[in-house]
């Protein structure tokens, strides 16, 4: 599962194509967001089930494995390489 939401499942969330429109959405609902450098809205996964009162979210959030994490992002390297 993705830590954030993907486009299409922010078009679902908020029923809106275009990045303005979604962040106006967005903020209507009271969901907790960050925008890129390009406009788009960054929705976190586990932020968006706490919204809704799904449980387990936040413990989801805490088990990241950010040594993996900076991983995929180093391009498989680790941080101490």
């Amino acid at each position: 599962m993705n830590l954030f939401l993907t486009p299409d499942e922010l078009e679902e969330l908020t029923e809106y194509s275009r990045s303005k429109q979604q962040i106006a959405e967005l903020a209507r609902q009271g969901i907790p967001f960050g925008i890129t450098r390009t406009g788009k809205p960054k929705v976190v996964r586990a932020a968006l089930l706490q919204k809704f009162g799904v449980t387990g979210a936040a413990e989801a959030v805490e088990s990241i494995d950010i040594d993996a994490l900076n991983e995929v992002v180093n391009n498989g390297k680790k941080a101490t390489d």
